[in-house]
Formats: structure tokens, sequence, C-alpha cells
């Protein structure tokens, strides 16, 4: 768990404003990997910004484990992962090449039901109403 491992490494200091404006300016100067150019810097200017995504970033991943757990802490915290993932390669050019495992936490029911909901057609004779249904299957 990353939020831990910031914890058990740095203290709760790695939240801190500074600490993060730092990561930030590091990796908006790498010339090696780096692909965009302005939303450390900007970021890095701003102490404030900086110290709510130090304390939020911590927040989030040590209740990230929630997901296990509830359906309610999957619909909200695994779209919010993505999005968190895409702030990290905007501001810190680091891709997160993991983020296809987030599948796992998707309800496949639900998207199973959304796909058979738009798979409805008519009988051009007159008949009944046909919905085409998905049914996700595991084989290990």
């Amino acid at each position: 768990m990353s939020g831990f491992a910031k914890i058990s490494h740095s203290g709760w200091r790695w939240a801190s404003a500074s600490n993060l404006r730092n990561w930030l300016l590091y990796f908006s100067e790498e010339d090696q990997v780096r692909v965009f150019h302005t939303l450390g810097p900007w970021l890095a200017e701003r102490p404030l910004l900086c110290q709510i995504i130090g304390i939020g970033t911590l927040i989030f991943e040590l209740v990230f484990i929630t997901v296990l757990f509830s359906k309610t802490a999957r619909r909200l915290l695994v779209p919010l992962a993505v999005v968190f993932h895409l702030g990290i390669l905007l501001s810190m050019n680091l891709a997160f090449l993991n983020v296809p495992q987030l599948f796992v936490f998707v309800d496949w029911d639900i998207v199973a039901t959304w796909v058979g909901g738009r798979g409805k057609t008519t009988d051009l004779s007159g008949g009944a109403v046909r919905t085409a249904t998905f049914t996700p299957s595991l084989e290990i």
C-alpha cells in the first residue's frame, strides 16, 4: 500500500508542501522523461495546492483499501484512481502502467446490464423485443 510506504519511509512530512513542490520540480526538469511541461511547475508555484495535494494523496492512498469491501468505495475511488494517475502523468510525467488492473474492480454485472439495454432490437415482422445479454466468464 503506497500510502503506508510513504508514511513508514518519510513520515507524515511526505505530505508537506515543500516535499511535493520538490518532487513536482524534479520531474518537470528531467529532460529524459519530460513530455508535459506546464502543469508541474504551475502547481509547484502554489504552496497551498501542494499541501492539499500532499494531504489528499495520503488520505486517498490510505483509504483505497476500502474498495475491497465496499461497493460505494469502488464506485467512487476507482474512477478517482484513474483521474489521480492522469494527474500524476500530466504534472510529473510518471506513467502508471498498471492502470488497467483497476478493471478488476469494475462491476461487470452493471456493465452487462448497460450493454444489454443498448442491445434491444425489435423484430421487423412485429414480433417481441429481443435483448442482447453479455455474461462475462472467467477462466483460470
